[in-house]
């Protein structure tokens, strides 16, 4: 765990000289924002992202978000459109939008959700983790039989 900012009340991790990127612990190559007073550290046009350095923004009145190709975030049509006929969607890969194959479906043939890196989709991927989990706890458990209502239960043995 790295050590706190040395100034007052600064909860943000140190990065040089016992200070955080705020309060001066830049990294000697590393440019200061050009308004007066700001210490935070320039990223284009010599300012920092909240004076304008940075990434452009989108160019739609009252939008904050960044821009992606064409001027516009992903929200307002900037970025690229996926190359089916008449689909105004972003693409994901290869060129097309999730919708026309660009995103691959949970491995379960009934699921119709989109699968991440594990083949299945957030649900059934939690769901076959705690299949995974009780396997391993099986042979921990014990089995009885209440004698009074002929109920049965299971304690997890330590």
């Amino acid at each position: 765990m790295s050590k706190a900012c040395a100034v007052k009340g600064c909860e943000k991790s140190a990065q040089r000289k016992g200070l955080c990127y705020a309060h001066g612990g830049k990294p000697a190559e590393a440019k200061r924002c050009s308004v007066p007073g700001c210490l935070m550290v320039a990223r284009t046009k010599n300012l920092c992202r909240g004076h304008g350095g940075g990434a452009p923004q989108c160019i739609v009145e009252g939008c904050e978000k960044v821009a992606e190709p064409g001027g516009r975030c992903g929200a307002h049509g900037g970025g690229k459109r996926c190359k089916v006929d008449g689909c105004t969607k972003r693409r994901v890969s290869k060129g097309v939008c999730a919708d026309h194959g660009g995103r691959k479906r949970c491995s379960l043939e009934w699921c119709k959700k989109y699968a991440d890196k594990s083949r299945f989709c957030p649900a059934h991927k939690k769901e076959k983790q705690q299949m995974k989990e009780m396997e391993g706890k099986e042979s921990t458990l014990d089995w009885a039989i209440d004698s009074e209502d002929d109920s049965c239960w299971n304690r997890v043995q330590n």
